[in-house]
């Protein structure tokens, strides 16, 4: 069975935390490991995290949300990675849906998917991966990914292009997004696979 590391990064996310692990935890393909990265929260969250045996704590000094991806991919020992936020939720078929993407299209050094929104009722969200005429070129226009939560990365890419860049959060994910398909290929398969939770604390409303 492959093996697929899926790391959660969270900071100010008591409330949100134990719906994001249990989501990890009741896929019908079964994470390899899963490691949630405490940035310093000064909330509940290592007493969230403590409650799930089969979650691998980790904590560091508050770096913000792309030096505690890099610190869980350092850690990670999966080929395959997921990056969910400590507020937001997998489907149950989003590891078996990514891994059969990964076995049809073996070139991709990473496939993705669509998600819904919760959380706000006045959020939208429009899934758009038409290539333009390269999904890089798509990327350019728009960031049709969204959330890292809706992609499997091979961790060996990830890895080489130097994973996540301190100083970006809010566009750090389309920045990973350029750096791997400038020089390799992606697959979208367009099922929904994830809940990105929308709320008026989070980064990505400011």
């Amino acid at each position: 069975m492959e093996k697929i590391s899926v790391i959660i990064p969270c900071f100010k996310q008591e409330q949100f935390l134990a719906d994001t692990i249990e989501s990890v935890l009741a896929q019908t393909h079964p994470a390899y490991e899963i490691i949630a990265v405490d940035d310093a929260s000064p909330d509940g969250s290592a007493e969230v995290i403590g409650r799930y045996a089969d979650v691998r704590y980790l904590r560091q000094p508050h770096g913000g949300v792309c030096v505690a991806r890099n610190y869980g991919l350092a850690q990670a020992s999966g080929d395959y990675l997921v990056f969910l936020d400590g507020e937001d939720r997998l489907l149950p078929e989003h590891l078996e849906t990514c891994v059969a993407a990964f076995q049809s299209h073996p070139e991709a050094a990473f496939v993705c998917g669509d998600y819904r929104l919760i959380g706000m009722t006045d959020s939208w969200h429009v899934h758009n991966c038409v290539p333009l005429p390269t999904h890089y070129t798509t990327l350019l226009r728009f960031n049709f990914i969204g959330p890292p939560c809706v992609a499997m990365f091979r961790r060996s890419v990830v890895q080489r292009v130097g994973g996540f860049q301190p100083g970006l959060e809010g566009t750090e994910d389309q920045d990973l997004y350029f750096r791997i398909t400038r020089g390799h290929p992606i697959h979208c398969h367009h099922t929904v696979i994830a809940e990105y939770r929308r709320h008026v604390q989070q980064e990505s409303q400011n």
